[in-house]
């Protein structure tokens, strides 16, 4: 019903055979690029469907390896002792921001957004895991002006986090933990856990998500 609804092919044969699905082959076996694949020697051996799942960056088991990989970030826009302030990883590609300031807002379609919000724009189609690392939290973005901060993989010898490193304990990496936001990841349920804690911090401070 939904397929008629929606003038859709209501089979596979209907759908492979349309004329629209037809012309999209005859462009793709027509390529150059197809041509010059299949001209070489043993060909039809190398070609590879293979779709490996997409994987959050590997972390170090201490968590004072991540504070020295960091250590010597400097903001690329800002000189002197605010240069070093808050850099944050994106745990997507690994690529060391700013947050949470102004130095580095970029535009995004007439509006000025911060660069984490900007990097999330274009690496993860608005959605953004980020690790604040010297303040030991995560930032989970969805869409511009919606976040959350969430704890990070890391606990100490208790099996606490140390939210903010306040109590300066060693901390170690949680394969466990991790492994369940490469699942939130992987299955994209950063939005949700977004929208989910928001709601249970509502009437709390919410932080300007745009200008992270």
């Amino acid at each position: 019903f939904l397929a008629r609804y929606l003038a859709l092919p209501t089979s596979p044969r209907e759908m492979l055979e349309s004329d629209y699905s037809l012309s999209i082959i005859r462009k793709w076996v027509n390529h150059p690029n197809v041509h010059i694949r299949f001209n070489h020697a043993d060909s039809a051996n190398n070609l590879s469907f293979i779709l490996k799942v997409p994987k959050l960056v590997s972390l170090p088991d201490d968590y004072s390896e991540l504070m020295n990989s960091v250590s010597n970030f400097t903001c690329p826009k800002t000189v002197g002792p605010d240069a070093r302030n808050t850099p944050s990883m994106c745990l997507v590609c690994g690529q060391i921001l700013c947050s949470q300031s102004y130095c580095c807002q970029a535009e995004l379609d007439g509006s000025s957004v911060g660069a984490c919000t900007y990097h999330a724009h274009h690496c993860g189609a608005g959605v953004g895991i980020f690790l604040w690392v010297r303040k030991c939290k995560m930032v989970m973005l969805s869409g511009r002006s919606r976040g959350c901060f969430v704890p990070t993989p890391y606990l100490d010898q208790y099996g606490e986090t140390d939210f903010g490193l306040d109590r300066g304990n060693p901390l170690s990496l949680c394969p466990e933990r991790y492994a369940k936001i490469q699942r939130m990841w992987v299955n994209h349920w950063i939005p949700e856990e977004v929208t989910r804690n928001q709601e249970a911090s509502s009437g709390h401070h919410i932080p300007d998500w745009l200008t992270f």
